[in-house]
């Protein structure tokens, strides 16, 4: 017992001095820091070193996103959006009600979508892999509640949509070829 409240003491000596230094300066920290051993300057040089190598990364957040919201948060209209990913304006308000199966989505369009919105693949892919969605806003006027529209293949909306030209829709067609080998 007696030797626990010893050790409980001197934990609390050498220990005390931290719950007041927030009125400490810069440097009354760095030579604190310096009487305990440390090298400071070194250990500076390489949290700054970490930082710039941080910075440097190309994003890795995986936080869903929307690709609607995305867009419009770097500018683009929706019409802006379709022609900078190279689909369509109704391939588009699919993906982001997700309404395509993700494992029908080629690599190429996650690579597109994350290169146009400056987003991982990682965080467009789980948007699109989260569940169908009503659109944002929407409201419902209806003495029944509204259905959710079935999820479809990519290749399929692609030539379901109406509003795609001839060459882009061919261009979509023969990623088909292309699909992600977990996705067959």
């Amino acid at each position: 017992m007696m030797r626990e409240e010893s050790k409980r003491d001197g934990f609390e000596k050498m220990t005390g001095w931290m719950e007041h230094t927030e009125d400490l300066s810069l440097e009354e920290l760095r030579e604190m820091r310096r009487m305990m051993g440390h090298d400071v300057e070194r250990s500076e040089d390489e949290f700054v070193a970490l930082l710039g190598s941080l910075r440097a990364r190309p994003a890795t957040d995986a936080t869903p996103v929307g690709i609607l919201a995305a867009g419009t948060e770097s500018g683009f209209s929706l019409v802006q959006l379709a022609n900078a990913t190279e689909l369509s304006v109704t391939l588009i308000t699919k993906l982001d009600r997700r309404l395509i199966i993700f494992r029908s989505i080629p690599e190429w369009v996650l690579q597109k979508l994350s290169e146009v919105l400056g987003r991982s693949r990682e965080a467009v892919a789980a948007y699109l892999r989260q569940g169908a969605a009503f659109a944002t806003g929407a409201e419902y006027h209806a003495d029944e509640a509204p259905t959710m529209p079935e999820q479809q293949d990519f290749f399929e909306a692609v030539l379901a949509d109406k509003t795609i030209s001839e060459p882009r829709r061919k261009f979509l067609l023969g990623l088909r070829s292309e699909l992600r080998e977990e996705n067959l």
